[in-house]
This record gives structure tokens, C-alpha cells and sequence, in this order.
């Protein structure tokens, strides 16, 4: 029956022990069994115990209130079974405990005196549980495991008592979630205790929304919350609040703070669409009223912002006469008012005599205006000044029409007019007055004075100043080795003639060749203001010539050296880098040159003539070959180093001569020879001997010959070559 209705049975079973073994409880209750016992809901249990001769078993049940010692304060019903055995005077015992909460929360307690009983159990739940780290324990210090996930468990050992049968080892078993509630439980008590501290409030309702105390914690925060609000006029928190607490007693008069606040802030927004909107929805008539009156003075402040951006004077005149309507029967009409009238008096015309009718329109608007006096003085003397300007118009029309012509001093009068009638300045006015004045005395002098061509025309005057100087550079043939200082002086008529006049020292024919020449290149009229005039142009010149003559030879191995004792002047020098810059386009030769160094008014030109050039020595050189072989090829190359034809042919001829010599007294001894083998050696002595005679003689006359004929044919050609280029070279003038 026990286990059909329970299905839970704690048996204890005995068994025997050694003697020599240590004495255990012989009862027994596994962990899983006690597991079981705390999440069943039963009145009592029924325990079978095994007996004994030798043993005391005996069993009890009773029920009482008990408070938990580690936290304290909360009652419980327990429920206790316990067994106990007596071996060998020892009390061995286990002790079961029920301990049912108010929350219904139920504690189960296993305590026994059995070590060995105690280890078995601890190990079972060990492998069967994990521990937890976080949190506080509940009933001993530090050890709590979770046993599948459900169920807390907790063991501890009392050492204390040194008599083992009085020695407790104890688990306890308790809901995972009891942890919660007792925190909670304990929690609260801190929250009375400290006089309901808001933060501890906040935190004890964030923490435990389940508590039985949540709605006094609720109904404590509010109470807090709402006093901070009283009077801040904060109408986030008020928001906030409503938000958070939105069945709280207090949320009816806080809407209403929040709606007064809203309605103030919208009032003193200065913000015209908002208090606009909250006018059109607006029920309380006092609020209607003050509402209106701010948004009416929110209307005119925006009107007047406007006016102010409108920009121009009339813009903003545009702008309140298309505007004012919307203020007709408002206290800010007649200011709207007044400021056009401003607007419409800064708009009149500030210069005189123009729009009087503007004026005119002015005072019919409005007659009683602060303005109307000054403006109707500006009327009447813009009327005069539009009369005055009327005659300034003819006067004006006259003085255009005068214009462009050549009655100079009706031009002058007419504007003079102009300007006393206008009273004031007109620089252009007098700008053209002054000119034509100018121009009119330059027509009165024109016809006697004579101007200075450099002041009324310096590019003409620099073009006849540079013709000059070009004229006489042109002329330094005709002109050389001069010295020449003359002024030149040209005056030009009204009808471009050109007059020439000569003075100082000069050349015979420098005036026709040089003065009237440049006197034809530049004749023609001279005009200033427009018009002819007479000028006269004065020009000095100065000319230093100095030529000299110079002569280089060309050879073409060489280039151009001196031919004569002018190698150190500095003209030498110019000419002979000028030539050896140039040499590609003159033939080897002889050159006789004149060398022109020219300055005229500080500007120095040096040209180069060729005056002679003779190639070298012609068809003549070959006398000189005929007496002294290599002398005719020198001459008609002018190359130095022709001395070895002179001693290798007559050298040659020489040794021949010798050698002739010698077998002719050869011939002689063998004549007197008496023996046969002197005459044979004798005789080829004399053959050997006329043989180098012979071909040392031939030698000498071929080389002889071979000269000679050179030496004829370039000379010839030098011949040719200097009638060919000796004009050529006299046509070549340079400017070196």
C-alpha cells in the first residue's frame, strides 16, 4: 500500500558487520529515495526497520514550527523521521526532515552520525550534479551544487564533538528557486528598514517582480517619484512617470500638470504654427483668449522679420501694402500704417528736378503727414529745377550739335553757358571745354610756330636718326680712314617738304650722298591735335673710320696664318678668327685683305675685303725646278719640307757619277791586266760597276723628270685658279 500510493519507500536494511571492522548504521536511504521525498507532496511516510537482539531500532514523528538559522524570520512546518541503532553502545542514527514554507517551498534534511553512510551519498550526487559558482549559498558556507536541474543541495560536517556518535554529517535539499524567494524576502526587509530608499526601491522591484510586497514597493516608489516632481515643471519626468506608473493615483492631476505645461510651452515657444495649432484645438476660453493675443503679436513680429528680409525700399513697400489688410482691425494697424507712410517718403526721389509727380502723389496720399511740409518745399523747387533743366535740354542739344565741327569757339561758349546754368560740377563737360580751348589757341599758333620733331613724333625722329648712321655704315668705302663730326638739321613744312642743312666737318658729297637721301626716305607730313604742323629735327653725328690692310696665307693643311708683320694687332686677330671660322668657302692661296673698323654715334661695325689673292706659284715655278729640283714643288704648294727632292736627286746623279768614275779606271787596270783570272775579276768588277752608275744616273734623271713634270702641271693650274677667283674674292665684302 506504501509504495502503490507514495512510490517512495524508505527501507533500511540490516546486515552484518566484521569485528574488526568500523560500525555503520545498518540502515539505509539513498540520495535518490531522499530527491524524491522532497518534491512529493505527502502527509507522512511509514519506515520499515529490521531488528535485532542486539539492537535498539526505533522510529518517531511529530510535527512543530522552526525558523531557518542561517537567514532567519520565516516560519515552517516540519515534519522529522528518524532511525536509530545501537551497536556495541554506539548510537548510530539518520534523521530525515520535511520543512514546509509558507510559499510552499519545501526543504528535505538528511543528517547521520555515519561517515561511511555519508561519503556513499555525497558521491552518488556528486557525479549526478554540477556546482555553482555564482551566487551566495544558502545554509552553509560556500557548498551548493544543482542536482538535474532543479534542485539546490548543499552538505556540511559538525567536527566539533570528538565522541563520533556525535558527529553530524548533513545535506539539504531545497527548490532551486528558494534562493530567489528568501533573497527577496530578505531584500524587502532591507527596503523597510532603510525608510523605502528609492534606489533600494528601484532595485527591488527591477529584481523581484513576483514578490508578494511588489505592489507596497510600486505604491512607495510612486509616492517618492511624484513628490520629486512636485513644482519642477519637468515635463519629461512628468511623461516618464505617466509612462512607467500608468495606474497610479496621482496620474489624473500630473496629466493636468503635463497639459499646463505643454500649453505655457507652447504659449512662450514663439513659435507661430504651434500656437496656432494649439489655438484651433483649444476648449478653455481664458487659454483661447491668451492664445490669440500672442499668436496676433506673433503674426506682426513675423511680418515685421519679413519686411525687414524683403530687401529694397520698395519691396518692402510692395510688401505692406499687399499685406496690411491681414491687421486691419488690430492695435497694429496704424503702426503698419506709419511705417509705409516712412518707407513711402525714403522712396522719393533725392535728386532734384526728377519725378516731381511722385512728390505731387505723396501729399494726395497723405495730406496730414509728418512729411507733407517738407515735402511740398522739395515740390516746388523740383518744379523750378525741372524748368531750369528744360533749358539745360536746349542748351544740351546746341552744344551736341556743335560738336564734331570746326566752330571751336562756339563750342566753348555754348558749354561755358552750360556750366554756369547748371550750378554744379560736370567734369566731362569742362574736360571738353578745356580741350577745344586747347585745341582752338593750337590753331591760332599753328601757322608760325615750328615744333621739335622728337617731342611731337620720337619714331620718326629715331627712324631719320637711325637712317643716318645705316647711310654712313653703308657708305665706309667712300669713307674710310675719316673722322667726321657734323650736325645735320631737317625741317619739315606743314606740306611734307623737307629742308636739309649741313654744318660742321664733313666730306665733300656727305649732304647729296647721305643728308638728301635720307631727306627723300623720310619726307611727308608731320601731324599733331590731327592736324600738319612745321618741325625741325636736329641730328649729330659722329664717324670714326680707320682701315687697314693685312695679308695671311691659306694652306689647306694649315688653315690661314699671317703673311707679314701685322700678327699682333687686335684687327689682325678678328680677320684671321673670322677667316678659319670660314674657311670652307676660300680656296688655299695668298690673300691680301682691308679691314674697315667703323664707329658711327657709339655703334662700332668692322667689315673685311679681300683687295688681292693670287694662288701659289704658276707655270714660272718651273725655272726653278729646272735649276734646284723641289724648289718649283715648294713654290707651287707653299708647303715647307720639299728640301729631300734636292738632295735625293742630285745624291743619285752623284753616286752615279761616281760609280762611272770608278769602272772607267776598272776598264783601265783591266786593259793592263797580264793574267787571265785578273782580267776575268777585273772585267766583273767593271760590269758591276757600270751597272750601278747606270741605274743610280736613271734614278736621279726619273725623279728629275717626275718633279718637273709636277711642278708643270700644278702650276699651271695655280695659273688658272688665281684668274678664276681673284674676282671672286674682290666681290666678297663681310662684316667680320
Amino acid at each position: 500500500m506504501f509504495i502503490r500510493n507514495l512510490s517512495l519507500a524508505v527501507i533500511f536494511a540490516s546486515f552484518r558487520f566484521l569485528a574488526a571492522q568500523q560500525q555503520v548504521v545498518t540502515t539505509d536511504v539513498s540520495a535518490e529515495q531522499m530527491i524524491q521525498f522532497m518534491n512529493r507532496g505527502f502527509g507522512h511516510a511509514e519506515v520499515v526497520m529490521g531488528s535485532a537482539s542486539n539492537w535498539s531500532v526505533y522510529s518517531s514523528k511529530y510535527s512543530r514550527y522552526l525558523s531557518l538559522s542561517t537567514y532567519g524570520g520565516i516560519d515552517a512546518m516540519v515534519q522529522m523521521w528518524q532511525t536509530s541503532s545501537y551497536v556495541r553502545g554506539t548510537n548510530y542514527y539518520q534523521r530525515i526532515e520535511l520543512n514546509e514554507l509558507k510559499n510552499g517551498k519545501r526543504i528535505v534534511k538528511y543528517q547521520t552520525n555515519s561517515e561511511r553512510k555519508f561519503n556513499t551519498i555525497q558521491q552518488f550526487l556528486l557525479r549526478n550534479s554540477e556546482k555553482i559558482t555564482s551566487g551566495e549559498y544558502l545554509f552553509f558556507s560556500g557548498l551548493r551544487f544543482r542536482y538535474k536541474g532543479n534542485t539546490d543541495w548543499e552538505y556540511t560536517t559538525d567536527n566539533t564533538q570528538y565522541d563520533e556518535s556525535y558527529r553530524t554529517y548533513q545535506v539539504v535539499f531545497y527548490p532551486a528557486d528558494l534562493y530567489k524567494y528568501l533573497e527577496s524576502y530578505y531584500a524587502w526587509e532591507r527596503v523597510v528598514n532603510s525608510g523605502y530608499d528609492e534606489e533600494q526601491l528601484d532595485d527591488f522591484i527591477t529584481r523581484f517582480p513576483m514578490s508578494p510586497n511588489i505592489k507596497t514597493a510600486n505604491l512607495k516608489l510612486q509616492e517618492i517619484k511624484y513628490n520629486q516632481l512636485d513644482g519642477t515643471g519637468d515635463i519629461n519626468a512628468i511623461h516618464n512617470f505617466i509612462r512607467r506608473f500608468p495606474g497610479s493615483q496621482y496620474i489624473a492631476e500630473l496629466r493636468s500638470q503635463k497639459e499646463e505645461i505643454e500649453y505655457r510651452r507652447e504659449l512662450n515657444s514663439g513659435d507661430l504654427s504651434r500656437v496656432y495649432a494649439r489655438l484651433l484645438t483649444e476648449k478653455n476660453t481664458d487659454r483661447k483668449m491668451q492664445l490669440r493675443r500672442v499668436y496676433l503679436e506673433l503674426r506682426y513680429n513675423d511680418f515685421i522679420n519679413r519686411l525687414d528680409n524683403s530687401g529694397s525700399i520698395d519691396n518692402k513697400i510692395n510688401f505692406i501694402k499687399g499685406n496690411k489688410q491681414e491687421f486691419d482691425t488690430t492695435v497694429y494697424f496704424s503702426s503698419i500704417q506709419q511705417k509705409l507712410e516712412e518707407l513711402e517718403y525714403k522712396n522719393l526721389p533725392n535728386q532734384e528736378g526728377i519725378d516731381c509727380h511722385r512728390l505731387q502723389q505723396f501729399l494726395q496720399e497723405y495730406p496730414s503727414s509728418r512729411y507733407s511740409s517738407s515735402v511740398r518745399q522739395r515740390e516746388i523747387k523740383c518744379r523750378e529745377i525741372v524748368k531750369k533743366n528744360r533749358i539745360l535740354d536746349s542748351a544740351n542739344q546746341v552744344y551736341a550739335g556743335l560738336l564734331n565741327t570746326t566752330q571751336y569757339q562756339s563750342i566753348i561758349q555754348t558749354g561755358e553757358f552750360i556750366l554756369n546754368l547748371s550750378g554744379g560740377r560736370n567734369a566731362t563737360l569742362e574736360k571738353q571745354i578745356k580741350e577745344y580751348r586747347e585745341l582752338y589757341t593750337f590753331i591760332l599758333e599753328r601757322r608760325r610756330r615750328i615744333y621739335n620733331l622728337q617731342q611731337i613724333d620720337p619714331t620718326k625722329y629715331n627712324n631719320i636718326a637711325a637712317s643716318l648712321k645705316s647711310s654712313l655704315h653703308d657708305k665706309y668705302k667712300e669713307y674710310r680712314n675719316l673722322t667726321i663730326g657734323t650736325e645735320v638739321q631737317y625741317s619739315i613744312d606743314t606740306l611734307g617738304a623737307v629742308g636739309v642743312i649741313v654744318n660742321g666737318n664733313c666730306p665733300k658729297g656727305f649732304k647729296s650722298d647721305i643728308a638728301d637721301g635720307v631727306a627723300k626716305k623720310h619726307h611727308g607730313q608731320i601731324f599733331m591735335k590731327n592736324m600738319p604742323v612745321m618741325v625741325q629735327s636736329s641730328h649729330v653725328i659722329n664717324y670714326v673710320s680707320k682701315t687697314q690692310a693685312l695679308r695671311f696665307v691659306y694652306s689647306k693643311n694649315g688653315g690661314f696664318s699671317y703673311a707679314d708683320a701685322n700678327a699682333g694687332s687686335q684687327t689682325g686677330a678678328r680677320a684671321l678668327t673670322y677667316l678659319n671660322n670660314n674657311r670652307s668657302t676660300y680656296k688655299p692661296g695668298k690673300y691680301a685683305v682691308l679691314v674697315d673698323d667703323v664707329t658711327c654715334n657709339n655703334e662700332n661695325r668692322m667689315w673685311m675685303n679681300v683687295s688681292s689673292y693670287r694662288s701659289f706659284t704658276g707655270i714660272s715655278a718651273v725655272l726653278p725646278a729646272l735649276v734646284l729640283p723641289g724648289l718649283g714643288t715648294r713654290l707651287v704648294t707653299g708647303q715647307k719640307g720639299k728640301a729631300w727632292i734636292t738632295w735625293v736627286t742630285y745624291s743619285l746623279v752623284g753616286l752615279g757619277l761616281y760609280y762611272l768614275n770608278q769602272s772607267n779606271n776598272t776598264y783601265n787596270d783591266y786593259k793592263a791586266a797580264t793574267t787571265q783570272s785578273e782580267m776575268d775579276r777585273l772585267y766583273a768588277q767593271y760590269k758591276e760597276e757600270r751597272g750601278y752608275a747606270a741605274r743610280s744616273i736613271l734614278g736621279g734623271a726619273a725623279l728629275y723628270s717626275v718633279n718637273l713634270g709636277y711642278v708643270l702641271c700644278k702650276g699651271t693650274s695655280n695659273s688658272l685658279r688665281t684668274a678664276k677667283y681673284r674676282s671672286k674674292y674682290k666681290k666678297t665684302s663681310n662684316r667680320i
